[in-house]
């Protein structure tokens, strides 16, 4: 696998190499670049086999897709940290240390970290990764 990633991107087997353990190379995840393993390597590996298994999966690369195997309350809410709602419907609500409080929403996430607070449809969940990209270029000023 190593040398899988050394000739598909070098750059992850670098920092694979100089981190020298599983508990020194967490502390270089913000190093890694943004691509997925399939994509980056397994698509590119010839010296890779795979088995086949029998489990379940889902690719949490959305808060969507992350709604689809939580625990939802019997209107479909999924309230996850320091929270409080009233009336809402098929909502998902993450929030952290700060109290989220919401109030009749439907089919919307809230997501509240250290740095932002995101509000969005859930069907316009697939675009937060596009907003995120615009949001480290630091070229918004209002509706973007």
């Amino acid at each position: 696998m190593l040398q899988e990633i050394k000739g598909s991107v070098p750059q992850v087997y670098e920092i694979v190499k100089s981190a020298g353990s599983l508990k020194l190379l967490i502390g270089h995840w913000h190093e890694f670049p943004s691509i997925s393993v399939d994509y980056a390597i397994m698509e590119k590996a010839h010296n890779i086999a795979l088995i086949p298994a029998g489990f379940g999966w889902s690719d949490l690369g959305s808060w969507q897709a992350m709604g689809e195997i939580m625990k939802k309350d019997r209107h479909g809410n999924i309230l996850k940290g320091n929270c409080v709602d009233l009336g809402s419907k098929n909502t998902l609500v993450w929030a952290n240390k700060r109290l989220v409080a919401t109030l009749g929403l439907k089919d919307i996430v809230v997501v509240d970290t250290k740095d932002a607070l995101l509000v969005c449809s859930k069907d316009k969940t697939q675009d937060v990764k596009r907003l995120v990209q615009i949001l480290k270029q630091g070229k918004f000023k209002g509706k973007i």
